[in-house]
């Protein structure tokens, strides 16, 4: 057993393996004019499965952005996730589909990561295949592929097992210690770029977390690049007791609420002085149903209206993903149908409802921004849901 932080607490050092990450020679391109991989229009007719680690949250091959605003509860929430993974056990309805380990770069408060693996390891979890990672790395630099590589080499040597997932935590720390700027879409770029060409070579799922900008309305912070790069981009709102985890743009997913959660404090310990030491983490307790509090405003209250009239009238079951929540939605259509009514028809037009389609796709553009609604389509037609019920 070692001490943890100088504050009396032990833990089990079989469930962290820290790494010291030392800088490789810059790394060779990944092809050349004559070497580039191809595939041809005949051979995309075959049906793959998705590479999933965790299903309907992380796959092999793939980028996904954690974004929040301080406090919210986002390192947490990746914690938890990798004790989950590591263990290979399902975790809040979804489903653990391969045994692997997880490399964890904590670029900020790398110490209380550790104490959150240490509380997971006095609720019974033991020799997970975790790695910590606790120095900044510089993600503009392109030595940082061949620094990446290593720590994974190192890492599955150690642990005995293949690395599947990295958390880097918090990415723009990476950004800014090579002297980039997260607000520039080159930066963006680079570093991005770089972290594609680990996944060349590893085929590992990278989870780069990250802040929301002022307005979180406006998603996460820096560069639109950071976004657009990305598989899926998940947004967490902590203004409640109740975290939501969003789903707010998704490559082959729809968007909407992805989970839902509390944060408990786990006693660790006492100090000198006799007070606990506690840390937080996820509450064991699952979370179903909507945060207290909505946020849709005046403006859209026709859109609510009309949402909730039609999944009165004509909304089905559907579940979100392939393991997300089980919602009630309804076709796109019922929606606009009702809030017609509240317009007056333009009499003798081609076109009779052209103002209420109109003030419509306003309102869904809205509603959408403010990650109100999730939206699919299915067999060709759009379905929508309330994301905030």
């Amino acid at each position: 057993m070692h001490s943890d932080l100088n504050s009396g607490t032990t833990y089990n050092p079989d469930l962290v393996k820290e790494l010291r990450l030392v800088e490789l020679p810059k790394r060779k391109p990944s092809c050349s004019a004559n070497s580039i991989r191809l595939s041809y229009f005949d051979e995309c007719d075959a049906v793959t499965t998705k590479p999933w680690i965790m299903k309907g949250l992380f796959a092999r091959g793939e980028t996904s952005s954690w974004v929040a605003p301080p406090g919210a509860g986002k390192s947490a929430l990746m914690t938890c996730a990798a004790v989950h993974v590591s263990a290979n056990r399902d975790w809040r309805g979804f489903r653990s589909k391969e045994r692997c380990g997880v490399l964890y770069l904590a670029f900020e408060r790398a110490d209380l990561v550790k104490r959150r693996l240490a509380a997971y390891a006095k609720q019974g979890f033991t020799n997970l295949p975790i790695a910590i990672g606790d120095q900044i790395i510089d993600l503009m630099a392109p030595g940082c592929v061949d620094i990446i590589l290593a720590a994974i080499r190192e890492a599955e040597k150690r642990l005995g097992v293949k690395i599947g997932l990295i958390i880097i935590d918090t990415y723009a720390k990476g950004i800014a210690i090579g002297g980039g700027d997260e607000d520039k879409a080159k930066d963006q770029g680079k570093c991005l770029g770089h972290l594609r060409r680990v996944q060349e070579t590893s085929n590992v799922h990278i989870a780069i977390v990250g802040h929301t900008g002022k307005d979180e309305s406006r998603g996460g912070r820096g560069s639109n690049a950071h976004q657009a790069d990305t598989d899926v981009q998940v947004q967490i709102s902590g203004e409640d007791a109740v975290k939501t985890a969003r789903v707010i743009k998704g490559n082959d997913q729809p968007s909407g609420i992805l989970l839902q959660f509390t944060m408990r404090s786990e006693v660790m310990g006492v100090d000198e002085d006799g007070d606990e030491i506690t840390v937080g983490i996820l509450s064991d307790d699952e979370i179903s149903g909507i945060p207290a509090k909505t946020k849709w405003p005046r403006s859209l209250t026709q859109l609510s209206d009309a949402i909730a009239a039609a999944i009165l009238d004509n909304g089905y079951d559907h579940q979100i993903g392939s393991a997300g929540p089980i919602i009630r939605a309804v076709h796109l259509e019922r929606v606009r149908a009702i809030y017609r009514k509240n317009y007056p028809a333009l009499p003798d037009a081609k076109r009779p409802h052209e103002t209420a389609d109109r003030a419509l796709t306003r309102a869904l553009k809205d509603a959408r921004d403010r990650h109100l609604v999730g939206t699919e389509t299915i067999l060709g037609k759009p379905i929508i849901w309330n994301a905030e019920t």
